[in-house]
């Protein structure tokens, strides 16, 4: 579920939690945009807090990271 999305548009905000939730991520806390990549904090599937790097372009993750 989309618990806090911070700067962003609402019906984009969705679209990427609904996104991300369909990849298996959920509590996703904060979408923060960096030009053209956005930056989201969220819980993956196996329970690990990540900061996931999408492509603002196609909405594609580029890399995911522990966040510690």
């Amino acid at each position: 579920s989309v618990a806090v999305l911070v700067g962003t548009w609402p019906a984009l905000a969705a679209a990427i939690g609904a996104a991300l939730s369909s990849a298996g991520y959920r509590d996703v806390r904060e979408l923060e945009r960096d030009g053209a990549l956005w930056s989201v904090d969220a819980v993956a599937a196996d329970g690990r807090r990540v900061e996931l790097r999408l492509s603002g372009y196609d909405g594609s993750v580029l890399s995911v990271q522990n966040d510690d």
